[in-house]
Protein backbone atom coordinates (compact mmCIF):
# COMPACT_ATOMS: atom_id res chain seq x y z
CA UNK A 1 0.00 0.00 0.00
CA UNK A 2 1.63 3.53 -0.70
CA UNK A 3 1.19 6.10 1.83
CA UNK A 4 0.32 10.07 1.17
CA UNK A 5 0.61 12.51 3.46
CA UNK A 6 -2.38 12.97 5.65
CA UNK A 7 -4.64 10.83 3.65
CA UNK A 8 -5.73 8.27 6.28
CA UNK A 9 -6.59 5.00 5.67
CA UNK A 10 -10.32 5.77 5.62
CA UNK A 11 -9.85 8.38 3.17
CA UNK A 12 -7.85 6.36 0.65
CA UNK A 13 -10.18 3.49 1.23
CA UNK A 14 -12.89 6.06 -0.20
CA UNK A 15 -10.77 7.59 -2.62
CA UNK A 16 -9.94 3.62 -4.46
CA UNK A 17 -13.70 2.55 -4.13
CA UNK A 18 -14.58 5.63 -6.39
CA UNK A 19 -11.99 5.29 -8.64
CA UNK A 20 -13.04 1.81 -9.02
CA UNK A 21 -16.87 2.46 -9.56
CA UNK A 22 -16.00 5.09 -12.37
CA UNK A 23 -13.85 2.46 -13.77
CA UNK A 24 -17.12 0.68 -14.43
CA UNK A 25 -19.23 3.17 -15.18
CA UNK A 26 -16.53 4.14 -17.87
CA UNK A 27 -16.84 0.46 -19.13
CA UNK A 28 -20.34 0.45 -19.61
CA UNK A 29 -19.95 3.80 -21.79
CA UNK A 30 -17.06 2.45 -24.00
CA UNK A 31 -19.42 -0.63 -24.66
CA UNK A 32 -22.72 1.04 -25.17
CA UNK A 33 -21.10 3.75 -27.45
CA UNK A 34 -19.28 1.37 -29.44
CA UNK A 35 -22.38 -0.88 -30.45
CA UNK A 36 -23.85 2.64 -31.39
CA UNK A 37 -25.33 4.37 -28.22
CA UNK A 38 -24.90 7.89 -27.84
CA UNK A 39 -23.56 9.20 -24.42
CA UNK A 40 -27.18 10.23 -23.57
CA UNK A 41 -28.98 7.13 -24.01
CA UNK A 42 -25.61 5.07 -22.46
CA UNK A 43 -26.11 7.31 -19.06
CA UNK A 44 -30.10 6.36 -19.30
CA UNK A 45 -28.99 2.80 -19.69
CA UNK A 46 -26.42 3.08 -17.10
CA UNK A 47 -28.83 4.80 -14.67
CA UNK A 48 -31.61 2.14 -15.23
CA UNK A 49 -29.03 -1.26 -15.30
CA UNK A 50 -26.67 -0.20 -13.38
CA UNK A 51 -23.28 -2.25 -13.20
CA UNK A 52 -25.32 -5.21 -14.69
CA UNK A 53 -25.98 -2.69 -17.81
CA UNK A 54 -23.45 -4.61 -20.30
CA UNK A 55 -24.59 -8.28 -19.08
CA UNK A 56 -28.57 -6.56 -19.86
CA UNK A 57 -27.90 -5.50 -22.73
CA UNK A 58 -25.90 -8.34 -24.33
CA UNK A 59 -28.18 -10.50 -23.47
CA UNK A 60 -31.47 -8.79 -24.61
CA UNK A 61 -30.85 -5.58 -25.98
CA UNK A 62 -34.53 -5.36 -26.92
CA UNK A 63 -35.77 -5.12 -23.08
CA UNK A 64 -34.40 -1.34 -23.26
CA UNK A 65 -37.32 -0.60 -25.94
CA UNK A 66 -39.68 -2.15 -22.54
CA UNK A 67 -37.64 -0.26 -19.94
CA UNK A 68 -36.06 2.69 -21.01
CA UNK A 69 -38.17 5.89 -21.87
CA UNK A 70 -36.97 7.27 -24.74
CA UNK A 71 -35.47 3.54 -26.31
CA UNK A 72 -37.46 2.37 -28.60
CA UNK A 73 -37.80 -0.65 -31.00
CA UNK A 74 -36.19 0.59 -33.84
CA UNK A 75 -33.19 2.08 -31.77
CA UNK A 76 -33.36 -1.34 -29.70
CA UNK A 77 -32.60 -3.54 -33.24
CA UNK A 78 -30.05 -1.37 -34.28
CA UNK A 79 -27.95 -2.06 -30.76
CA UNK A 80 -28.96 -5.44 -31.07
CA UNK A 81 -27.76 -5.90 -34.82
CA UNK A 82 -24.74 -4.50 -33.85
CA UNK A 83 -24.31 -6.87 -31.26
CA UNK A 84 -24.34 -9.34 -33.55
CA UNK A 85 -28.14 -10.74 -32.94
CA UNK A 86 -29.65 -12.40 -36.10
CA UNK A 87 -32.42 -10.52 -38.20
CA UNK A 88 -34.42 -13.84 -37.95
CA UNK A 89 -33.64 -14.55 -34.45
CA UNK A 90 -36.61 -15.52 -32.00
CA UNK A 91 -35.44 -12.79 -30.17
CA UNK A 92 -35.80 -10.28 -32.47
CA UNK A 93 -39.39 -11.44 -33.62
CA UNK A 94 -40.77 -11.61 -29.95
CA UNK A 95 -39.39 -7.93 -29.15
CA UNK A 96 -41.34 -7.23 -32.72
CA UNK A 97 -44.34 -9.29 -32.35
CA UNK A 98 -44.60 -6.86 -29.31
CA UNK A 99 -43.32 -3.35 -30.77
CA UNK A 100 -46.32 -4.06 -33.97
CA UNK A 101 -49.03 -4.92 -31.63
CA UNK A 102 -48.06 -1.51 -29.60
CA UNK A 103 -47.91 0.56 -32.58
CA UNK A 104 -51.76 -0.44 -33.28
CA UNK A 105 -52.34 0.88 -29.55
CA UNK A 106 -50.93 3.89 -30.95
CA UNK A 107 -53.52 3.49 -33.76
CA UNK A 108 -56.47 3.62 -31.19
CA UNK A 109 -56.78 -0.03 -30.76
CA UNK A 110 -57.07 -2.11 -27.55
CA UNK A 111 -56.40 -5.26 -29.71
CA UNK A 112 -55.74 -6.72 -32.84
CA UNK A 113 -56.69 -9.43 -34.88
CA UNK A 114 -53.88 -12.16 -34.60
CA UNK A 115 -53.37 -12.75 -38.37
CA UNK A 116 -53.21 -9.11 -38.88
CA UNK A 117 -50.60 -8.76 -36.42
CA UNK A 118 -48.87 -11.44 -37.68
CA UNK A 119 -49.00 -10.09 -41.21
CA UNK A 120 -47.85 -6.54 -40.29
CA UNK A 121 -44.57 -7.84 -38.20
CA UNK A 122 -43.86 -10.05 -41.38
CA UNK A 123 -43.56 -6.82 -43.35
CA UNK A 124 -42.01 -4.74 -40.84
CA UNK A 125 -39.49 -7.37 -39.65
CA UNK A 126 -39.20 -9.39 -42.96
CA UNK A 127 -38.88 -12.80 -40.83
CA UNK A 128 -41.18 -15.78 -41.71
CA UNK A 129 -44.73 -15.96 -40.29
CA UNK A 130 -43.96 -19.26 -38.97
CA UNK A 131 -41.17 -17.75 -36.71
CA UNK A 132 -43.61 -14.95 -35.30
CA UNK A 133 -45.91 -17.15 -34.87
CA UNK A 134 -43.59 -18.81 -32.68
CA UNK A 135 -42.66 -15.92 -31.08
CA UNK A 136 -46.39 -14.64 -30.24
CA UNK A 137 -47.18 -17.79 -29.02
CA UNK A 138 -43.78 -17.02 -26.50
CA UNK A 139 -44.95 -14.16 -25.95
CA UNK A 140 -48.51 -15.28 -24.86
CA UNK A 141 -46.94 -17.73 -22.50
CA UNK A 142 -44.61 -15.18 -21.19
CA UNK A 143 -48.22 -13.48 -20.22
CA UNK A 144 -47.00 -10.44 -22.55
CA UNK A 145 -49.68 -10.99 -25.31
CA UNK A 146 -53.40 -11.91 -24.34
CA UNK A 147 -55.07 -14.27 -26.92
CA UNK A 148 -58.81 -14.09 -26.58
CA UNK A 149 -62.30 -14.20 -28.54
CA UNK A 150 -63.82 -10.61 -28.97
CA UNK A 151 -66.61 -10.27 -31.63
CA UNK A 152 -66.02 -13.61 -32.87
CA UNK A 153 -62.27 -12.41 -33.50
CA UNK A 154 -59.23 -14.14 -32.54
CA UNK A 155 -57.42 -10.53 -30.98
CA UNK A 156 -54.18 -10.27 -29.33
CA UNK A 157 -53.77 -7.96 -26.33
CA UNK A 158 -51.16 -6.27 -24.83
CA UNK A 159 -51.06 -7.55 -20.92
CA UNK A 160 -49.83 -3.72 -20.42
CA UNK A 161 -53.34 -2.68 -21.62
CA UNK A 162 -55.67 -5.25 -19.03
CA UNK A 163 -53.10 -3.98 -16.31
CA UNK A 164 -54.22 -0.44 -17.05
CA UNK A 165 -57.62 -1.46 -16.92
CA UNK A 166 -56.99 -3.20 -13.32
CA UNK A 167 -55.52 -0.43 -11.89
CA UNK A 168 -57.60 1.91 -13.36
CA UNK A 169 -59.37 4.42 -10.28
CA UNK A 170 -61.89 7.27 -10.88
CA UNK A 171 -62.04 9.76 -7.83
CA UNK A 172 -65.79 11.68 -7.82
Amino acid sequence: MIEVEGIGALRAKKITGSFQEQKVVREIMIFLQSHGVGTSRATRIYKTYGNDAIEKVSKNPYDLARDIRGIGFLSADKIAQNLGIGLNSMIRARAGINYALMETLNDGHTGYPVNDLLNKAEKLLEIETETLQDALNAEVKAEFIIIDEISEKTMCIPCRVLRLRETDSFKS
